[in-house]
């Protein structure tokens, strides 16, 4: 049971778990809202008049409506009404091109399917590729079995003015109630779902792992996460979903636009656009995504389009009444320079659009990691500031927020620098400044220490004051410095229970100017009281016992305000333990006396954390 626990905090169980436990949040939700959804479509109503009913169609002629698309035909849906009862038998869809004649699918449904007064829908069995401008003629033709009949909805007048409804071979002052779809998610949402949490459950691992083992620098490791999580969140929510994106975008195509017109052998010139203008490609536009409405068909069209061409030119234009942002390039640069790329290798929209999402995230990326290096302390606030999903939603976008957000963790770090950081250039590890506390004591005697005092001019000389560490222990004088700030405390029990001799020596050096050894601090430190008089060794030998005690009972919170010195806990203390009921001189007084003001508290707290005293000093 013990090793399973030990694997379960290693770095690899950690991670394992982690992943496993996204895995499994990525299955719920799928089995919740993604699979419920796999029968979604999109569709066109081509006529949605059905304000009156045809006459009863026969099986010779039926019904015809000639109309015109440019979408896909996948299926198509009608509304029925009926005479007679509910009608029998099979109706037979056939889909011409109006044209040439050509038979393009065929349905059959159950007519004892149709429910009166509803669309209903007939899947065609060859999906028709849509044109520009291409024109259908469908056919409805009933084969009965029973006394029932069908007729089918239509308008009062021409809906279509230039396309023909024929009923049983007659012309009809109407228009066919019709709605296609022309796009199905299918099975696709399942595979996207499950790729995109896959994928991230993959970086989780990798995340955690590589945080726990330390291997990899902390800036190192938020210049990935965030690329990779980046990466996501620009797939799931795609192009026009961040907070107006859509004028970003038209900001970073103009000026792409306007880098290829300075480089266009044509005579035309853009000059100085206006905000309500946007230059783009001839075919950079794709409704589905400009619509700015993410749905499970965004991630479609997405997928789909993600590596396609254009047989435009690179210094192709087309002006479109739509708003930019403003007319400052500068937070723009990256973005256009990415989408000028794809002007140059011919790649269409969707890349286009990919290409320059990217290249934002790159930057972000890039100035995130300098700031958690650059910063000394609070890099861990830096990297999950970095990681919060609002702020990679706006890095993976077109969006000037990604440079501006960039630029202002780069610069806070820096400016941090600047006023804490070392002027040998020595880096500190952040643990030494993660504190609760507002107070920066430790802090500056931390900096102070570390810094070499330039010659100053000579000043009178005054009477020396007295040395506070006089006659004092070298180990005392540490023990005193540590105290002075919870982020060295927390740091040097770190130390200690891995007991990195590198660290502690660090440690010493900055505290006092020596080299003191980490097993040899222990060993004193264990055996305090052998320095000390009668009565606090009494008392260092009951309050242990005390402390221990408590500690192994599980009431820390107890050992912590005794530690902390509250007088009140004292107090109701010392009349109901065992250990110091019986004894009159167990005051308060006594104990901050022969126990607070000395060195037992950091022995407690060491213990209480796992650090490890040796029994006998090293030879």
């Amino acid at each position: 049971m013990s090793k399973i626990k030990d694997f379960l905090k290693s770095p690899l169980g950690t991670a394992l778990c982690a992943a496993a436990a996204c895995l499994l949040a990525v299955v719920l939700v799928w089995l919740a809202a993604v699979r419920p959804n796999n029968d979604k479509s999109l569709s066109e109503r081509i006529s949605d008049d059905y304000s009156q009913y045809s006459a009863e169609l026969d099986e010779a002629n039926g019904a015809a409506q000639t109309f015109d698309t440019d979408n896909d035909l996948l299926a198509m849906a009608f509304v029925f009404g009926t005479s007679n009862g509910q009608p029998t038998g099979e109706l037979h869809l056939e889909l011409a091109d109006a044209d040439t004649g050509e038979v393009l699918a065929r349905s059959t449904g159950d007519m004892a399917n149709i429910v009166a007064g509803q669309y209903t829908g007939m899947g065609l069995d060859t999906p028709v590729t849509g044109s520009a401008g291409r024109r259908y003629r469908v056919t409805l033709k009933p084969e009965y079995t029973g006394s029932g009949r069908l007729t089918v909805g239509c308008s009062n007048g021409a809906v279509l003015w230039n396309d023909t409804f024929t009923v049983n071979g007659e012309a009809v002052d109407g228009t066919l109630a019709l709605l296609v779809t022309y796009k199905q998610i299918g099975g696709f949402l399942t595979r996207f779902f499950l790729l995109v949490g896959l994928l991230a459950s993959v970086v989780v691992f990798l995340g955690i792992y590589f945080a726990m083992r330390g291997r990899m620098p902390l800036h190192r490791l938020v210049f990935v996460l965030v690329l990779c999580f980046g990466m996501l969140y620009s797939f799931v929510l795609p192009p026009y979903a961040a907070p107006d994106e859509k004028y970003h975008i038209n900001q970073s195509f103009t000026l792409a636009c306007k880098w290829a017109n300075m480089l266009s052998p044509d005579e035309w010139r853009m000059g100085n656009v206006p905000l309500d203008m946007t230059y783009r490609r001839e075919h950079d536009f794709d409704p589905l995504l400009q619509n700015e409405k993410t749905t499970v068909f965004s991630w479609q069209e997405l997928s789909e389009n993600l590596f396609t061409t254009t047989p435009d030119s690179f210094d192709s234009h087309t002006a479109l009444e739509e708003l930019q942002t403003d007319r400052n390039p500068t937070l723009y640069v990256f973005s256009a320079a990415a989408v000028f790329l794809a002007y140059v290798f011919h790649l269409g929209f969707v890349p286009a659009l990919m290409l320059g999402r990217t290249a934002n995230l790159i930057v972000f990326a890039l100035l995130a990691a300098l700031a958690v290096k650059a910063a000394p302390f609070g890099r861990r606030v830096f990297a999950a500031a970095a990681l919060l999903p609002m702020t990679l939603h706006l890095a993976a976008s077109f969006s000037r927020d990604s440079l501006l957000l960039g630029l202002a963790f780069a610069f806070s770090a820096l400016c941090m620098q600047a006023i804490f950081g070392c002027k040998d250039g020595t880096v500190l590890p952040e643990e030494l400044f993660v504190t609760e506390s507002s107070d920066l004591g430790g802090l500056q005697f931390f900096l102070q220490g570390a810094e070499t005092p330039e010659a100053a001019p000579e000043a009178p000389a005054q009477p020396p004051e007295p040395d506070p560490d006089a006659n004092k222990h070298a180990f005392e004088v540490f023990l005193d410095c540590i105290a002075m700030d919870d982020g060295l405390v927390q740091y040097l029990i770190d130390v200690l229970k891995r007991m990195d001799r590198a660290e502690f020596f660090k440690l010493s050096q900055i505290t006092t100017k020596l080299d003191l050894d980490p097993e040899e601090f222990l060993y004193w430190l264990a055996h305090r009281q052998d320095y000390a008089g009668e009565e606090e060794r009494a008392c260092a030998a009951m309050m242990d016992a005390v402390l221990l005690r408590l500690a192994e009972e599980g009431r820390l919170d107890v050992v912590a305000a005794l530690l902390s010195g509250d007088r009140k806990t004292f107090e109701a203390l010392r009349c109901e333990a065992p250990e110091l009921v019986h004894l009159p001189q167990a005051t308060y007084e006594w104990y901050c006396r022969n126990y607070l003001d000395r060195d037992y508290p950091f022995r407690m707290l060491l213990r209480c954390n796992g650090v490890t005293f040796p029994d006998r000093k090293e030879a």
